[in-house]
């Protein structure tokens, strides 16, 4: 080391620091790697012919200089390691400063039901011996919700129910019974005669040809008619889900990510996950519309375009936000707004009625549930044409079948039958919301679509809320509703779809049963 230290300018320095080191004799290199291991230098310089292959067997140091060609000062200065590294033995436990000392890390977790009996023993243990009882008991209660099938758990999922999160947890309705009052659907068949009329239409087609174009068209020029919209703002989907796809899939690739209140429509978060856009929810109670400023701060925060998914009257609550809200969220430069109008027939109103649209909003309607079309799968967008383009060069060429087209025809030129029907649903749907409300422990949100969400008293400690059995109990009797268990703020509510008078009186009948067979845990039910 002489010649090294004499030309240095701090020689005087590191003279009597060698001094006072030593050298040390390992009977292998294997020998002195661990004896490394346990000093825990600052700096560990392995000039050995194979340096690499021993980087494996290196558990604490500060940094590792490996080879002839990687002296300290590369490191330190120019080799893109560290400068600022573990001194006196402290890299056994600590790393060097670096960029990531400086970044928040933030841990998630997100459990399952099946995962529960993993954790939740050690967790409840650990918890007692830390002297926190309520975490324990936290743990427990998870794991005997879990085991007894209760909300979110697997035999909850097999009933019907839905686990995990908003994108995890949306499946369509999938319940069978003799009374389906669980996906919103029309409650009555179409009426015999269109039912001929679509029977001749489909005689008629030619189901070994590709859809005509001139179908398509007059289903166009129907919708145009129907709606007020050009002919060139309108695009057709195999229902509204595809062209929620459609919008992800060509407004997505420029936009950091998809905002919506919670709880909404469960598909906008499946179709952002698959999108690869991260999905935020904005929480706004089950019985309260969308207020025009909770959704803002959200909007403020994150950098860049933002997609908006508004549904307007929203599904599952019912309610309908105000207009202010579509107008201030449809003039913000950094924001394309979606209004998903599935329902618009019962609310009585739509943001169509403004004339021209605002070239970053979105507006979707279906067939599926004014016009009884469920089955058939159409749906339609309207847009500013330069979007509306946009949207159809995304679609397939032969997205809607020749049948689907010629119901949709049907549909659209009797439109007055089902526009009538839409009424009487709205004077069915008022009736059974005073009659929920006369049931005792039930709560039912004003609706102004063709269902209707309604809360069940219950009580928060139950393993397995009350509105899980309610709705088995109804099950039992023939009847399907829906139950959200992948939503935690609609713990407490079912929503059913406003059928026939005959389906409304048996329903409210065996509800009224179910509460009593289920009444309220250490109450009366009341």
């Amino acid at each position: 080391w002489a010649p090294a230290r004499a030309p240095a300018p701090r020689g005087a320095l590191a003279a009597p620091a060698l001094e006072r080191g030593f050298l040390v004799t390992t009977r292998d290199v294997a020998e002195a790697v661990e004896l490394a291991n346990r000093i825990a230098p600052e700096h560990l310089s392995l000039h050995l012919r194979d340096a690499e292959s021993w980087l494996a067997r290196i558990r604490a140091a500060g940094a590792v200089f490996a080879g002839p060609y990687s002296p300290v000062a590369a490191g330190d200065y120019a080799a893109g390691t560290n400068h600022i590294l573990p001194t006196g033995g402290a890299a056994r436990h600590q790393s060097g400063v670096s960029p990531e000392t400086f970044v928040r890390r933030i841990p998630f977790f997100a459990g399952t039901p099946e995962g529960t009996a993993a954790w939740a023993p050690a967790a409840a243990l650990l918890a007692e011996a830390e002297g926190l009882p309520a975490h324990a008991a936290s743990a427990r209660m998870r794991q005997a919700v879990a085991e007894a099938g209760g909300r979110g758990s697997r035999a909850s999922q097999q009933a019907g129910g839905n686990g995990g999160g908003p994108a995890a947890g949306y499946r369509v309705a999938a319940g069978e019974a003799p009374i389906k009052l669980d996906a919103n659907e029309s409650s009555e068949p179409w009426p015999p005669e269109l039912q001929a009329e679509l029977r001749e239409e489909l005689e008629r087609a030619d189901p070994h040809r590709y859809p005509r174009p001139r179908l398509r068209d007059e289903v166009m020029a129907l919708l145009e008619d129907y709606t007020g919209a050009p002919a060139a703002s309108i695009v057709l989907g195999n229902g509204s889900d595809e062209l929620v796809q459609a919008v992800l899939g060509v407004l997505g690739r420029h936009c950091a990510a998809v905002v919506a209140p919670s709880p909404t429509f469960g598909y906008y978060a499946v179709a952002a996950e698959a999108a690869g856009l991260p999905y935020h929810p904005v929480p706004v109670p089950p019985d309260r519309a969308v207020p025009p400023e909770s959704l803002q701060e959200t909007l403020d925060t994150i950098p860049g375009d933002k997609i908006v998914f508004l549904c307007r009257p929203n599904n599952p609550t019912g309610l309908n936000c105000d207009r202010e809200l579509v107008d201030r969220l449809a003039a913000r430069p950094d924001t394309w707004l979606v209004v998903d109008e599935a329902y618009a027939e019962f609310a009585g109103e739509t943001v169509l009625d403004t004339g021209s649209l605002p070239e970053r909003l979105v507006v979707l309607r279906t067939l599926s549930k004014a016009f009884a079309l469920a089955g058939g799968r159409c749906g339609y967008a309207v847009a500013a044409p330069g979007l509306a383009s946009r949207l159809r060069r995304w679609l397939q060429p032969y997205n809607l079948g020749s049948f689907t087209l010629l119901a949709a025809r049907v549909a659209l030129r009797r439109r007055e039958v089902f526009l009538r029907r839409v009424a009487e649903v709205r004077k069915r749907r008022d009736e059974l919301a005073r009659a929920l409300a006369a049931l005792p422990g039930i709560e039912p949100v004003p609706s102004r679509a063709n269902f209707i969400l309604f809360r069940v008293a219950s009580r928060p400690d139950e393993p397995v809320p009350r509105a899980v059995r309610v709705r088995d109990r109804l099950r039992e009797e023939g009847i399907a509703v829906r139950y959200f268990d992948w939503e935690p703020s609609l713990r407490d509510y079912l929503r059913v779809t406003v059928g026939t008078a005959a389906e409304n009186e048996a329903f409210l009948r065996a509800l009224g049963r179910a509460l009593e067979r289920e009444p309220l845990e250490g109450g009366n039910g009341a």
